[in-house]
């Protein structure tokens, strides 16, 4: 024996409020059993929208663009209501469903800026149905204004161009998701290709879609790609600052890894943390903003250079001592054999003097 309808309905209706159907005794508050809709990072949107949209069509939005549907019978919708069975009331052979497809002017609107126009699903004609969830109507609840004055509350118009509206005697229902129309109590709708002009009679839709970044494609830019355009970004203010950490392990704050090659690790070792750079640190200034800089010991391999003008000065404080052979340019009394010497005074003291002088400059 299949299961009622009202059962079914049931289940629906739990399921979607976040409940488990275990008991037809059981209210929607007393089951104790959680549930939900699946879903998956490709069909859930990646960015909010934008709360109140113009109501311009086909000029995309940030992430949304309001658009023309047309609307295509299903075959296998077509069947006649039974009156009496309290589910319809009428009686015509026709359609009770629509597929909704993307005008087929979608691509060539001059209005249309979007720059994703042309490429599916985002092409005319192309059904919503079949887009995997990645062409989708932005669901109303998404804007905070109420009512109907809320700018994603999808529009059905009839093949005379009248406005349907949600209460119309017809008993329409859109599932945006899916991009299915259901009409429960349909008018004769004639011909595909060519319907009965009526004002009951469903021909387009105008809605918005939405055209932003899904969560997929969001923690992809974010964790890498393997086009190399990864990047992660973020912005904060004074009044809501950034705040983060990361660990990756007792002795590795953060590490940067290719081929196996540490390229750079902040690590700590022994109650000291360490920063290191497999390579060259390139900058164009170096700069250690403090009143005393303390150095163990400095080590340069190869012939140096400090200065580049006869006008530096180089200030030395403490001893100054010379290892190896030094030689002095531009010297002014080139006559003397020695730099500087100590001479002694009658009195026993000794000083230090100095028999030549550095051009541009003193030593």
């Amino acid at each position: 024996m299949a299961q009622t309808n009202d059962i079914l309905t049931e289940i629906a209706v739990k399921r979607l409020s976040g409940k488990a159907q275990s008991s037809t005794k059981l209210s929607l508050a007393q089951e104790s059993f959680g549930s939900t809709v699946q879903s998956t990072a490709k069909t859930v949107f990646g960015e909010s929208v934008v709360n109140e949209p113009s109501d311009t069509f086909f000029a995309n939005q940030t992430n949304v663009q309001k658009v023309v549907f047309e609307l295509e019978p299903i075959t296998d919708s077509k069947y006649t209501n039974v009156p009496s069975d309290g589910d319809g009331e009428t009686a015509v052979f026709t359609f009770h469903a629509y597929a909704l497809k993307l005008t087929g002017s979608y691509n060539t609107e001059s209005a249309n800026n979007y720059s994703g126009k042309g490429v599916i699903p985002y092409s005319s004609s192309f059904f919503v149905s079949g887009s995997g969830g990645r062409l989708q109507i932005v669901p109303e609840f998404m804007s905070s204004i109420p009512g109907a004055s809320n700018p994603y509350v999808p529009v059905l118009k009839s093949t005379s161009g009248a406005t349907i509206s949600s209460t119309d005697a017809i008993d329409w229902y859109l599932d945006a998701y899916s991009g299915i129309l259901f009409v429960q109590d349909p008018l004769d709708y004639g011909t595909p290709g060519s319907p009965n002009v009526g004002a009951q009679i469903p021909n387009k839709i105008e809605a918005f879609i939405y055209t932003g970044q899904f969560v997929d494609q969001r923690l992809d830019a974010s964790g890498g790609s393997s086009a190399g355009g990864a990047h992660f970004l973020a912005t904060g203010s004074a009044a809501s600052p950034i705040s983060a950490s990361l660990n990756v392990g007792t002795d590795d704050i953060f590490k940067i890894t290719s081929a196996s090659i540490d390229l750079i690790s902040l690590s700590t070792t022994g109650g000291e943390t360490n920063f290191q750079i497999n390579g060259n640190l390139v900058a164009t200034q170096y700069i250690v903003s403090s009143s005393v800089s303390h150095y163990t010991q400095s080590f340069s391999s190869g012939s140096t250079i400090f200065g580049d003008t006869l006008d530096d000065t180089h200030l030395f404080t403490g001893s100054l001592f010379f290892t190896g052979s030094q030689t002095y340019a531009t010297m002014s009394g080139t006559s003397y054999n020695e730099i500087a010497y100590v001479t002694q005074s009658a009195d026993g003291r000794s000083g230090l003097r100095f028999s030549h002088v550095i051009d541009g400059g003193s030593f």
